[in-house]
C-alpha cells in the first residue's frame, strides 16, 4: 500500500488551480526540441560558412563573420531610444557666426513701428486702389446671412475655450465673480478667415481665374538677410500661403537713378496699384521710429543652429540625382 507521501506526490498536480496544473507541467515534463539546421541542397555542394542563428559564432571563424551586424539607420520606432546628438555636432550648426533669430516666440516692445525699423518696410493700413476699385462687383444671393453666421460661428459655437481674466470690483463692493472662459482671439480670427476663404473657392465655377491661385496652410518659411553687417534670420510658419504662376505687380514701381534726376512727375501712373502715386508720397512723408540708444535687434536672441538660404515650404530639386 502506497505511503501518505507518495499519494500527495501522485495528486499534488490536480490540488492546483488549472493555470497553475499546466505550469507545473511543464516544469517537470516540458521539454524544447530545438531545430536543427538543414540547408537547401543549392548550398550543399558549396563552400559557404552558414551562421547558425540560434547558436553563438564559432570564435576560429573569420573576423567578417563573427562581427555583429549594425544597421546603417535606425527604426523610427526606436528613434527615441538613441541619445540625441550634441547642440554643437547638429549639421546646421555655424560655428563662425550666430545670428539675430526672429521667431513665432519674439515679441517686439515697439510693435510694428520695430520691425518696420527692422526690415526697412513702409506700413499701409489700407487695400490698394486696384483691389478697392473691385468692391462690390461680385455679389452672392444670401452673402450678407452666410457672413454673420460665419461671425457667430468664430466668437460662440466652437469648442476651444480658454480663461478670461478675473473681474474686478471695488473694495467696498466684496463680490466674487466665476471664472468665465472664452474662444482665443487667434482661434477666433482662424476660424472667419478660413470660412471666407471656403467662400471665395466656392466661385470658381464663375470664375475660373480662381483656380490658377493656390492655397497652402501651416507652410515654413525661412530667410535670412543682412542689416548693417548683421544677419538677421527669420523663422516661423505662414498660417495661409496664397500662390499663384502669374507674379504681382509692385504696389509701388521702384525708380531708376536716372528717373529721379530727370525730375519726372510723380503724378502719372506709375503702377496699375499706385495709378495717382498715392502711396509714394506717402512713403516720403513717413518717418521711422527713433529707438536711440537702444538697438531695434535687442528683443532678437542669438542663434548659432539656423539654416542658410529661403525657404517658402517647398524645395525645388535641381537634378534626378
Amino acid at each position: 500500500m502506497p505511503k501518505i507521501t507518495e499519494l500527495r506526490g501522485l495528486f499534488k498536480p490536480f490540488t492546483k488551480p488549472l493555470h497553475r496544473q499546466w505550469k507545473w507541467v511543464w516544469q517537470e515534463k516540458g521539454k524544447f526540441n530545438e531545430p536543427k539546421l538543414t540547408l537547401p541542397k543549392a548550398l550543399e555542394g558549396r563552400e559557404i560558412n552558414i551562421i547558425d542563428p540560434l547558436h553563438e559564432p564559432d570564435p576560429n571563424a573569420l573576423p567578417d563573420e563573427s562581427t555583429p551586424w549594425t544597421s546603417p539607420t535606425r527604426h523610427p520606432m526606436f528613434e527615441y531610444l538613441a541619445p540625441p546628438l550634441a547642440r554643437e555636432q547638429h549639421p546646421l550648426f555655424h560655428h563662425d557666426r550666430s545670428v539675430f533669430l526672429f521667431d513665432s516666440k519674439t515679441k517686439l516692445h515697439a510693435g510694428v513701428d520695430q520691425a518696420c525699423l527692422l526690415t526697412k518696410a513702409i506700413p499701409f493700413y489700407e487695400l490698394p486702389q486696384s483691389i478697392k476699385q473691385k468692391l462690390g462687383q461680385v455679389t452672392l444671393p444670401d452673402q450678407d446671412d452666410l457672413i454673420q453666421s460665419y461671425i457667430r460661428q468664430s466668437i460662440a459655437y466652437d469648442a476651444t475655450k480658454e480663461h478670461l481674466p478675473r473681474k474686478k470690483s471695488p473694495l467696498k463692493q466684496r463680490r466674487s465673480f466665476r471664472i468665465e472662459y472664452s474662444i482665443p482671439r487667434s482661434r477666433q480670427m482662424s476660424i472667419l478667415l478660413e470660412n471666407i476663404i471656403y467662400l471665395c473657392e466656392s466661385l470658381g465655377g464663375r470664375y475660373p481665374d480662381l483656380f490658377k491661385r493656390h492655397l497652402y496652410r501651416n507652410i515654413p518659411f525661412c530667410t535670412t538677410y543682412e542689416r548693417y553687417g548683421e544677419l538677421i534670420h527669420l523663422r516661423r510658419k505662414n498660417e495661409y500661403v496664397l500662390t499663384s504662376h502669374i507674379p504681382l505687380s509692385p504696389i509701388v514701381k521702384r525708380l531708376d537713378k536716372l528717373e529721379i534726376s530727370a525730375g519726372n512727375n510723380t503724378n502719372e501712373q506709375i503702377t496699375s496699384h499706385d495709378p495717382n502715386g498715392h502711396y509714394l508720397i506717402q512713403a516720403n512723408d513717413y518717418q521711422f521710429l527713433d529707438m536711440y540708444p537702444i538697438y531695434p535687434t535687442i528683443d532678437l536672441s542669438l542663434e548659432q543652429l539656423y539654416q542658410d538660404g529661403d525657404e517658402q515650404g517647398w524645395k525645388q530639386r535641381k537634378s534626378n540625382e
